[in-house]
């Protein structure tokens, strides 16, 4: 049987271009999330490793706001940001990159929504006293307390939906062994 190699060189050029799809080692990510007015978060690549000295920047409208570097773990900080929508761009080094969107939702209650309504002192410390209102923290506090109590948990669902399942390396083969029987089907009709 005689092969053709001038089919050899295209076939393998659309291989190797099917499976850098399927390729993930080393890809980075980035996570953020608001606590207070500040934009905590972090770099790593997808299996584990913290990504240290990445260089981060906080974006609005295209526009670069501020910028920082990972500490040795991976970990970030922007302080005293307004509340908007941000893109969060992580360059890693050597083409490692990633980006993630911060929405203005996540962020507490500006100081003029938790304004209490102009009522008299008198007819507020009534219904404060008959609703058992005395002690309850304020929408800002417990926004801020249930974006703290729910962070690790966003923090592993990312780490989670990052990693290299089984199922994706076995879509992989299948993908190459798949263009290989493609090959040999059209080599075999040629001979």
């Amino acid at each position: 049987m005689r092969v053709d190699f001038r089919l050899m060189k295209p076939l393998l050029a659309l291989i190797l271009l099917g499976v850098s799809q399927f390729s993930y080692a080393h890809q980075m990510r980035v996570f953020a999330f608001v606590e207070g007015k500040d934009v905590i978060g972090e770099t790593y690549f997808v299996g584990g490793g913290k990504v240290a000295s990445a260089t981060i920047e906080l974006i609005r409208n295209d526009s670069v706001l501020a910028t920082a570097t990972s500490d040795s773990d991976g970990n970030f900080v922007f302080k005293n940001v307004e509340a908007d929508s941000y893109q969060i761009k992580a360059d890693g080094g050597q083409g490692h990159q990633a980006k993630f969107a911060i929405d203005s939702s996540e962020f507490p209650f500006t100081a003029t929504e938790n304004k209490p309504s102009r009522v008299s002192s008198v007819e507020a410390n009534n219904t404060a006293v008959n609703n058992g209102a005395c002690n309850q923290p304020n929408n800002a506090e417990l926004q801020q307390a249930i974006a703290h109590a729910i962070r690790p948990l966003r923090s592993q669902i990312e780490q989670y939906e990052a990693k290299t399942r089984f199922r994706d390396i076995a879509g992989g083969i299948g993908f190459i062994f798949g263009f290989f029987g493609l090959f040999v089907l059209v080599t075999r009709k040629k001979a």
